[in-house]
């Protein structure tokens, strides 16, 4: 083997600039696969305090792959994406039930418990890593799922939700309070895996529950994170990091 392709080996394996992996504490077998990924951006450092955005991938998705989401974000922040609890195939998911299984009550419970746990984990990055500014939540598909539960929650760390791709079953929905985390949902208009006319209508049982709910259809996009999602996320998210 040549000097040449050992040392691109070497570059093949190290971290990207700005890019913080942290090792769970819990099982050492599963200390290969950690437990985030972060990411600063807008030229911030690592140790910088910044605003916090937790962005939660979908069913059978990975960090690693997730992590894309932030490329070329122009704000300063500081991104932290947390891997699924179980192993899904060659990735993770938060809770085993996947919206198109048709089991409510189950997928209901599932989100309900994975949601209380990533918001134990919200609380806790909080506190770990320097934190100023907006904590804002996010996530694809059954990560926007998790994203509507943690603002049914109202963890106390998070100041917004914008789900993407996302669903939250009507039981969910408090009666006998009005959540007060503001919610943008993005929806791909001809998603048919998380059924654009279910978000829809599930947005309009919220609007009448929930005190900031706005949701914004993404025309002629189905069950995928486009440019056009993408941007319109990175738009409210300046918006957000801008807020006193």
């Amino acid at each position: 083997m040549t000097l040449r392709v050992l040392l691109l080996g070497l570059v093949l394996f190290l971290p990207a600039p700005g890019c913080r992996r942290s090792e769970p504490s819990a099982r050492p077998e599963a200390r290969a696969a950690p437990e985030y990924l972060e990411q600063v951006t807008g030229g911030a450092a690592p140790d910088d305090p910044l605003p916090l955005i937790v962005a939660i991938h979908g069913y059978g998705d990975r960090p690693e792959s997730f992590s894309g989401l932030a490329a070329g974000f122009p704000g300063r922040a500081r991104w932290i994406f947390p891997r699924g609890f179980e192993a899904q195939g060659s990735g993770h998911a938060w809770f085993p039930i996947r919206f198109r299984d048709g089991r409510a009550e189950a997928l209901a419970s599932g989100l309900d418990a994975a949601s209380r746990r990533v918001a134990a984990f919200v609380l806790r990055v909080k506190r770990e890593r320097p934190t100023q500014g907006a904590v804002i939540v996010t996530g694809f598909s059954q990560g926007g799922m998790i994203s509507f539960a943690l603002a049914m929650h109202e963890v106390p760390a998070i100041d917004f939700a914008f789900p993407m791709g996302g669903w939250l079953p009507e039981s969910m929905i408090p009666t006998d309070r009005r959540p007060k985390v503001p919610i943008l949902a993005f929806h791909g208009a001809e998603d048919r895996v998380v059924p654009f006319e279910a978000t829809k209508d599930m947005m309009r049982v919220l609007s009448t529950r929930a005190e900031q709910v706005e949701f914004v259809p993404i025309e002629g996009v189905g069950h995928r994170l486009t440019d056009e999602v993408r941007l319109a996320l990175f738009e409210a998210l300046g918006r957000a990091l801008e807020s006193p």
